[in-house]
Protein backbone atom coordinates (compact mmCIF):
# COMPACT_ATOMS: atom_id res chain seq x y z
CA UNK A 1 0.00 0.00 0.00
CA UNK A 2 3.07 2.50 1.03
CA UNK A 3 4.56 1.39 -2.63
CA UNK A 4 1.60 2.69 -4.28
CA UNK A 5 1.91 6.39 -2.95
CA UNK A 6 5.11 6.54 -3.16
CA UNK A 7 4.45 6.25 -6.66
CA UNK A 8 1.80 8.84 -5.89
CA UNK A 9 4.14 10.95 -4.63
CA UNK A 10 6.46 10.42 -7.29
CA UNK A 11 4.22 11.23 -10.35
CA UNK A 12 3.27 14.58 -8.69
CA UNK A 13 7.20 15.53 -8.57
CA UNK A 14 7.15 15.41 -12.02
CA UNK A 15 4.63 17.73 -12.64
CA UNK A 16 4.66 20.97 -13.90
CA UNK A 17 4.03 23.86 -12.18
CA UNK A 18 0.60 24.11 -14.02
CA UNK A 19 -2.64 24.18 -11.62
CA UNK A 20 -6.59 23.85 -12.36
CA UNK A 21 -9.12 26.49 -11.98
CA UNK A 22 -11.61 23.70 -10.76
CA UNK A 23 -12.74 23.44 -7.34
CA UNK A 24 -13.46 19.53 -6.60
CA UNK A 25 -15.33 19.70 -3.41
CA UNK A 26 -18.98 18.60 -2.82
CA UNK A 27 -18.79 16.46 -6.41
CA UNK A 28 -21.53 14.14 -6.69
CA UNK A 29 -22.12 10.90 -8.93
CA UNK A 30 -23.68 11.94 -12.51
CA UNK A 31 -23.05 15.40 -12.29
CA UNK A 32 -21.08 17.38 -14.67
CA UNK A 33 -17.93 19.20 -13.94
CA UNK A 34 -16.25 21.73 -16.17
CA UNK A 35 -12.73 21.26 -15.67
CA UNK A 36 -10.37 24.26 -16.46
CA UNK A 37 -6.60 24.71 -15.85
CA UNK A 38 -3.68 26.94 -16.60
CA UNK A 39 -2.29 27.09 -20.32
CA UNK A 40 0.08 25.12 -21.46
CA UNK A 41 3.07 25.73 -23.38
CA UNK A 42 2.42 25.35 -27.41
CA UNK A 43 5.26 22.74 -27.93
CA UNK A 44 2.80 20.49 -25.37
CA UNK A 45 -0.29 20.19 -27.04
CA UNK A 46 -2.38 18.62 -27.76
CA UNK A 47 -3.67 17.44 -24.32
CA UNK A 48 -5.19 14.69 -23.00
CA UNK A 49 -7.15 14.14 -19.66
CA UNK A 50 -6.22 11.26 -17.93
CA UNK A 51 -8.21 10.37 -14.20
CA UNK A 52 -6.88 7.95 -11.63
CA UNK A 53 -8.90 6.47 -8.76
CA UNK A 54 -6.96 4.47 -5.19
CA UNK A 55 -9.35 2.47 -3.47
CA UNK A 56 -8.96 0.23 -0.34
CA UNK A 57 -10.53 -3.07 -0.05
CA UNK A 58 -11.28 -5.67 2.63
CA UNK A 59 -7.42 -6.98 2.67
CA UNK A 60 -6.33 -3.36 2.92
CA UNK A 61 -4.38 -3.18 -0.30
CA UNK A 62 -4.91 -0.09 -2.71
CA UNK A 63 -6.30 -0.82 -6.14
CA UNK A 64 -5.59 1.85 -8.38
CA UNK A 65 -7.85 2.09 -11.99
CA UNK A 66 -6.70 4.93 -14.31
CA UNK A 67 -7.99 5.43 -17.60
CA UNK A 68 -7.67 8.43 -20.16
CA UNK A 69 -11.51 10.30 -20.69
CA UNK A 70 -10.35 12.89 -23.07
CA UNK A 71 -7.25 12.68 -25.84
CA UNK A 72 -6.71 15.61 -28.67
CA UNK A 73 -6.98 18.95 -26.29
CA UNK A 74 -6.25 21.84 -27.84
CA UNK A 75 -8.23 23.94 -25.54
CA UNK A 76 -7.64 24.74 -21.53
CA UNK A 77 -10.99 23.23 -20.52
CA UNK A 78 -13.55 20.47 -20.55
CA UNK A 79 -16.63 18.81 -19.65
CA UNK A 80 -16.39 15.67 -17.79
CA UNK A 81 -19.91 14.03 -18.01
CA UNK A 82 -21.63 11.48 -16.39
CA UNK A 83 -19.07 11.32 -12.93
CA UNK A 84 -16.72 9.50 -12.64
CA UNK A 85 -17.62 7.73 -15.70
CA UNK A 86 -16.23 5.80 -17.10
CA UNK A 87 -14.19 4.65 -13.84
CA UNK A 88 -16.22 2.83 -11.55
CA UNK A 89 -18.27 4.83 -8.72
CA UNK A 90 -16.68 4.16 -5.60
CA UNK A 91 -17.85 5.74 -2.18
CA UNK A 92 -14.77 4.91 -0.28
CA UNK A 93 -12.79 5.73 -3.11
CA UNK A 94 -10.46 8.82 -4.10
CA UNK A 95 -9.96 10.45 -7.31
CA UNK A 96 -7.04 11.91 -8.95
CA UNK A 97 -6.84 14.06 -12.38
CA UNK A 98 -3.91 14.62 -14.86
CA UNK A 99 -3.70 16.82 -17.67
CA UNK A 100 -1.01 15.21 -19.52
CA UNK A 101 1.16 15.88 -22.91
CA UNK A 102 -0.77 13.63 -25.77
CA UNK A 103 2.06 11.17 -26.75
CA UNK A 104 2.37 8.72 -29.87
CA UNK A 105 0.58 5.24 -30.08
CA UNK A 106 3.11 3.28 -27.76
CA UNK A 107 4.51 6.09 -25.81
CA UNK A 108 4.16 6.70 -22.05
CA UNK A 109 3.60 8.39 -19.45
CA UNK A 110 6.92 9.61 -17.46
CA UNK A 111 7.44 12.98 -17.66
CA UNK A 112 4.01 14.20 -19.26
CA UNK A 113 1.94 15.34 -16.67
CA UNK A 114 1.66 18.83 -17.22
CA UNK A 115 -1.66 19.41 -14.38
CA UNK A 116 -2.40 17.16 -11.37
CA UNK A 117 -5.45 17.84 -9.31
CA UNK A 118 -5.70 17.88 -5.49
CA UNK A 119 -7.14 14.09 -4.56
CA UNK A 120 -11.62 14.39 -4.23
CA UNK A 121 -13.78 12.13 -3.72
CA UNK A 122 -17.40 11.90 -5.34
CA UNK A 123 -20.52 11.35 -3.61
CA UNK A 124 -23.72 9.13 -4.50
CA UNK A 125 -26.15 10.77 -6.56
CA UNK A 126 -28.76 13.25 -4.97
CA UNK A 127 -32.41 11.55 -4.66
CA UNK A 128 -34.20 14.99 -3.82
CA UNK A 129 -33.05 16.08 -7.31
CA UNK A 130 -32.55 19.97 -5.67
CA UNK A 131 -28.82 19.90 -6.54
CA UNK A 132 -27.35 20.40 -10.07
CA UNK A 133 -26.38 17.29 -11.30
CA UNK A 134 -27.75 17.95 -14.38
CA UNK A 135 -25.99 20.77 -14.70
CA UNK A 136 -24.23 21.21 -18.13
CA UNK A 137 -21.47 23.91 -19.72
CA UNK A 138 -21.03 24.42 -22.63
CA UNK A 139 -17.23 23.01 -24.62
CA UNK A 140 -15.59 22.85 -27.54
CA UNK A 141 -12.79 20.03 -26.87
CA UNK A 142 -13.09 16.87 -28.19
CA UNK A 143 -15.12 14.24 -26.78
CA UNK A 144 -14.12 11.50 -24.40
CA UNK A 145 -12.08 8.02 -25.42
CA UNK A 146 -13.76 4.69 -24.64
CA UNK A 147 -13.00 3.53 -21.16
CA UNK A 148 -10.37 1.17 -20.76
CA UNK A 149 -10.40 0.38 -16.84
CA UNK A 150 -11.16 -2.75 -14.86
CA UNK A 151 -14.76 -3.25 -13.15
CA UNK A 152 -15.66 -3.24 -9.40
CA UNK A 153 -18.15 -4.09 -7.05
CA UNK A 154 -19.14 -1.84 -4.03
CA UNK A 155 -16.61 -2.20 -1.03
CA UNK A 156 -18.27 -3.66 1.98
CA UNK A 157 -17.86 -2.37 5.76
CA UNK A 158 -14.57 -3.26 6.05
CA UNK A 159 -13.87 -1.58 2.63
CA UNK A 160 -15.12 1.45 4.09
CA UNK A 161 -13.38 1.31 7.55
CA UNK A 162 -10.03 0.93 5.65
CA UNK A 163 -10.61 3.37 3.27
CA UNK A 164 -11.82 5.73 6.22
CA UNK A 165 -7.66 5.17 7.52
CA UNK A 166 -6.36 5.05 3.72
CA UNK A 167 -7.62 8.20 2.00
CA UNK A 168 -6.37 10.95 4.54
CA UNK A 169 -3.31 9.33 4.08
CA UNK A 170 -3.75 9.82 0.51
CA UNK A 171 -4.81 13.23 0.91
CA UNK A 172 -2.21 14.32 3.21
CA UNK A 173 0.83 13.47 1.07
CA UNK A 174 -1.41 15.15 -2.05
CA UNK A 175 -1.96 18.43 0.14
CA UNK A 176 1.86 18.11 1.00
CA UNK A 177 3.00 17.79 -2.70
CA UNK A 178 0.47 20.82 -3.98
CA UNK A 179 2.51 23.30 -1.79
CA UNK A 180 5.51 21.99 -2.48
CA UNK A 181 4.81 22.32 -6.14
CA UNK A 182 3.07 25.68 -5.55
CA UNK A 183 6.67 27.03 -3.72
CA UNK A 184 8.44 25.73 -6.73
CA UNK A 185 6.31 27.32 -9.24
CA UNK A 186 6.96 30.67 -7.11
CA UNK A 187 10.67 30.42 -7.22
CA UNK A 188 10.95 29.23 -11.02
CA UNK A 189 8.99 32.60 -12.28
CA UNK A 190 11.00 34.89 -9.38
CA UNK A 191 14.55 32.96 -10.95
CA UNK A 192 13.09 33.80 -14.66
CA UNK A 193 11.83 37.48 -13.60
CA UNK A 194 16.01 37.87 -12.60
CA UNK A 195 17.32 36.65 -15.65
CA UNK A 196 14.48 39.02 -17.27
CA UNK A 197 16.05 41.61 -15.56
CA UNK A 198 19.81 41.05 -15.88
CA UNK A 199 19.27 40.72 -19.68
CA UNK A 200 17.68 44.14 -19.70
CA UNK A 201 20.85 46.02 -17.74
CA UNK A 202 23.40 44.01 -20.17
Amino acid sequence: MKVAYLLMLGDAWRTAMASFYTGFGGLRQHADLLLEWEPAEAADYPLALHVRVFNATSDHIVNTFETDIATGLTEDSFIWNDLPSPLPFLSSATYQLQVVRQLPAGGTMSGSVITLSTPFSILPESKDGNDDNNRVWPTTTNAPEPANSHTSHRPDSNTAIAAGLVVPFVVGISVFVFICMQRRRKKTLEERRKERQTLVID
